[in-house]
């Protein structure tokens, strides 16, 4: 780490971790080298954020069944 950069310290819970290891896989394989760590925790975040969307939709389309049924 150089000293002009500052140190990013995150709180991850297990399926975070996951995250950033599946992101750091799937740059490895696209770049074909090390990425940097900003990176993988960037994609990280952005898998986190669509799995997050992905859940959403879920919970709101089962809502949305629920809802049918007791009509």
């Amino acid at each position: 780490m150089t000293a002009n950069r500052p140190m990013v310290r995150l709180d991850l819970e297990p399926p975070d971790v996951a995250l950033v290891a599946l992101a750091l896989e799937q740059l490895i394989e696209h770049e074909g080298s090390t990425p940097t760590a900003d990176r993988a925790v960037v994609l990280a975040a952005y898998l986190r954020l669509q799995r997050h969307q992905a859940l959403r939709r879920q919970d709101s389309r089962h809502s949305q069944g629920s809802e049918a049924l007791s009509q």
